[in-house]
C-alpha cells in the first residue's frame, strides 16, 4: 500500500469510515454491558475480541498480495513485515516462547536470559522496528498532504495512528494512575479493558480498509486513463 497523491477526497467512502468508528464505540457499550464471567468471553487470552483482531491483521496480507501481486510485495515489503509483526505481537508471540517478553529492556539486561534467545529475540524485534520506521520516512509526507486533502485512505491511516496510540496510553492504566496514588474502581478497570481491546481491534479494521480504498483508488485510476 503506497501513500501516493491520487488519494481524492470521497464523501460518501469517508462517512463510511466515520461510521466504522461509530460501530466500535457501540461495540465498547456492548460489551460493556456485560458482567462477571461474560467478561473473559470478550477480553480474555484467545477471546472473541483478541481473536478478530489477530485475524483482522492476516486478512490485511492476502488483501493486498491477491490485488498487488508479487510487484507489489517486492516494492513494499516493509509494509508487509510491519502488519505480519502487529500480528504476532497481537497472539502474544513476544512472550510465548521466550523466557519473559522481549518488549522490555529487562529481558536484554537479564543472566537468566540465553545469549542466543537475546540475539534472535533482538534482531526480530529490530527488523520490525526497522520496518515500522522505513513505512514512516516513505509515507509520512504523502500522507499529511493527502490528510490535509481530505482523502479516505489518508484518514483511514490517521484512524489507525490515532487507535494505536489511543490503546498504548491506556493499556495498564490502572498503573499507571497508582503512581500518582489514584486508585481506578473495579468498574472503571473493566471498562478500560473493554476500551482497550475494542480500540486494538479498529487497528487492523481501518488499516484493511485503507488497502481496499487504495486499490480501488488505482482501478479508478487506470481506468480513467484507459482510452476508449
Amino acid at each position: 500500500m503506497s501513500m501516493t497523491h491520487n488519494d481524492k477526497p470521497d464523501r460518501t467512502v469517508v462517512r463510511t469510515l466515520f461510521a466504522l468508528a461509530v460501530g466500535l464505540v457501540l461495540l465498547f457499550l456492548f460489551a460493556n454491558a456485560f458482567g462477571g464471567e461474560e467478561d473473559d468471553l470478550f477480553i480474555c487470552e484467545s477471546g472473541i475480541v483478541e481473536t478478530a483482531t489477530a485475524i483482522g491483521y492476516f486478512l490485511c496480507i492476502p488483501a493486498m498480495l491477491l490485488q498487488g501481486g508479487l510487484r507489489h510485495l517486492k516494492q513494499h515489503f516493509y509494509i508487509y513485515l510491519s502488519i505480519l509483526g502487529m500480528a504476532f505481537r497481537e497472539l502474544d508471540f513476544h512472550t510465548m516462547f521466550t523466557t519473559m517478553g522481549v518488549l522490555k529492556t529487562r529481558y536484554y539486561l537479564s543472566p537468566e536470559v540465553p545469549g542466543m534467545e537475546k540475539l534472535i529475540a533482538g534482531t526480530l524485534v529490530l527488523l520490525f522496528m526497522a520496518c515500522l520506521g522505513l513505512t514512516v520516512v516513505k509515507h509520512v509526507r504523502t500522507w499529511f498532504s493527502a490528510l490535509r486533502a481530505g482523502g479516505p485512505r489518508a484518514i483511514s491511516v490517521a484512524f489507525v495512528v490515532g487507535l494505536a496510540l489511543f490503546s498504548k496510553s491506556i493499556d495498564g492504566l490502572s498503573r499507571k494512575l497508582h503512581v500518582f496514588s489514584i486508585e481506578m474502581t473495579e468498574a472503571a478497570a473493566r471498562s478500560g479493558t473493554f476500551m482497550e481491546e475494542i480500540a486494538e481491534l479498529g487497528i487492523p479494521l481501518f488499516m484493511l480498509a485503507a488497502i481496499l480504498i487504495y486499490f480501488a483508488q488505482q482501478r479508478a485510476a487506470r481506468t480513467a486513463t484507459t482510452p476508449a
